[in-house]
């Protein structure tokens, strides 16, 4: 669960602006990355494939292989950008300079980042849980509290016949399937039967939809925060110290989130091989300036760009 989901932002962009539809859209989603898991999952377990790299060589030989690492970078390096943005905008919110913002948050990966891979891990095996209990529990108080206002400016949009939400569903979908793939590849060794992998890729897609359905539910019922830079966190301060709680939740999600595709990034920059700190800290002074753009904005031009990307992953790899 990374900074765009927790906060409400990339739910709000890909399904919520088109009203009701965007529960139809969360749906698609969730059956696109359950389907594409599983075909992945298939095709690793049936040919021993351990790595998204090597599934990728199976078909198009080390030239798909080179294409995908570069892909890879570019994207954990992006998704760690955004990650770095959602925390510097909380830092923000609490009236830190936004450089100084930047800087914090860009030297806090880096030590752990530098830290090393266990470590990495075992500090997001902590947070994501507590983040997945942290959305239901906000979710779920603000929407037995009851909306506030203006849910209709967002419910008129689903009425136009407009197939954007479609499309919308599609990228969304196939971008997380693009995130996901490493992951799968990966955990085939540990996996008894396609069967039982199969059956835990269905449990966390249907896990993701039903959370995003949740959050967009917030959203339409109070539109009047929907449109801001952590729409989520914004309303969950009405619920006094369980909101200030869910701040310091969705941070940590950033952090959790954050340092995993930097690490990534930096593993991929080095294919395992360079022990030393430089490269951490190159990756994480290259984000620093880059973290200061606008949060909302990274989430709406890099995540519909790497859906695009997922849809010719899933089209050339799994299917």
């Amino acid at each position: 669960m990374g900074a765009g989901f927790a906060t409400g932002q990339e739910i709000y962009k890909f399904f919520t602006i088109y009203g009701v539809n965007g529960f139809w859209g969360i749906a698609i989603s969730a059956a696109i990355i359950c389907v594409s898991g599983m075909l992945a999952m298939k095709k690793a377990y049936k040919y021993g494939l351990f790595s998204v790299n090597e599934l990728v060589g199976m078909k198009f030989g080390k030239t798909g292989e080179m294409l995908l690492e570069t892909i890879s970078v570019f994207m954990q390096f992006s998704v760690f950008i955004v990650m770095l943005s959602g925390m510097r905008t909380i830092l923000c919110s609490l009236g830190i300079n936004t450089w100084l913002s930047a800087a914090v948050t860009g030297i806090g990966a880096f030590l752990i980042i530098s830290a090393g891979t266990k470590r990495v891990v075992k500090f997001n095996s902590v947070i994501t849980p507590a983040v997945i209990f942290g959305i239901i529990l906000v979710c779920v108080m603000l929407l037995t509290k009851g909306g506030v206002a203006n849910g209709a400016a967002i419910v008129e949009k689903s009425g136009n016949g407009n197939i954007m939400w479609a499309v919308s569903a599609v990228l969304y979908g196939c971008f997380n399937s693009l995130l996901a793939f490493p992951v799968i590849c990966s955990t085939t060794k540990y996996v008894r039967s396609p069967a039982s992998g199969t059956a835990g890729i269905c449990v966390g897609g249907s896990i993701v939809g039903i959370m995003a359905a949740l959050v967009s539910a917030v959203l339409l019922l109070n539109s009047g925060a929907a449109a801001s830079e952590l729409p989520i966190v914004e309303l969950a301060v009405n619920l006094g110290n369980w909101g200030n709680l869910y701040k310091f939740v969705i941070f940590s999600a950033m952090a959790g989130s954050g340092v995993i595709c930097g690490r990534s990034t930096v593993e991929l920059l080095c294919k395992g091989k360079d022990k030393s700190i430089w490269p951490a800290f190159i990756v994480c002074a290259a984000a620093i300036p880059l973290s200061a753009v606008n949060f909302s904005g990274l989430i709406g031009t890099l995540y519909p760009f790497f859906g695009a990307l997922g849809i010719l992953a899933i089209v050339l790899t799994v299917c």
